[in-house]
């Protein structure tokens, strides 16, 4: 069996057009482009206020959403190394969530040999799903869906997710 049919039995088909490289902690991240929304600064985040399990808040379309940092273990930060200057909106759950990098760099999607993971590496909680590999670059292949279910529920049982800003600008009217 081929890497590739290898890797699209297990869900991780080849993308057409670019994947997202995301660095932090050492670790080369890989995603399709399609699960980026944009890629903002980190002065854009607003420090997060309580320990929810986010860094920090965006504002997009009006609305806060979260803003997490992952270690080399993909284990959420509570404090964001400030090496990691750039947020990536990635799509979460009819919203977004905001992951902070070190750098984002594009990977052609021509050339790519996706590969499973062997079983004795891949933890079922793990986000990682694959490797990529390119000439002399090697990743580790995930999904945004893949990373952000990572994030906690709240405890409050409210909305990690976002908090929509129109009744705050109402009552400041």
């Amino acid at each position: 069996m081929s890497l590739l049919s290898a890797t699209q039995s297990k869900g991780l088909a080849a993308e057409q057009g670019r994947y997202v490289v995301l660095s932090f902690a050492g670790m080369p991240l890989v995603l399709s482009d399609t699960d980026i929304q944009a890629l903002e600064p980190r002065s854009d985040v607003q420090p997060a206020e309580h320990g929810d399990g986010s860094v920090g808040w965006i504002v997009v379309a009006g609305r806060r959403w979260p803003v997490v940092c992952f270690d080399g273990d993909l284990g959420l930060m509570s404090v964001a190394p400030v090496e990691r200057r750039v947020c990536v909106l990635l799509h979460h759950r009819g919203g977004y969530a905001g992951v902070l990098c070190e750098a984002v760099t594009t990977l052609e999607a021509e050339g790519v040999q996706l590969s499973p993971l062997p079983p004795a590496l891949g933890a079922a909680e793990s986000p990682v799903r694959g490797l990529v590999l390119q000439d002399q670059f090697l990743g580790c292949l995930t999904t945004g869906r893949d990373l952000l279910a990572r994030l906690p529920a709240p405890a409050d049982g409210g909305s990690l997710v976002s908090q929509d800003l129109q009744p705050i600008r109402e009552a400041h009217r």
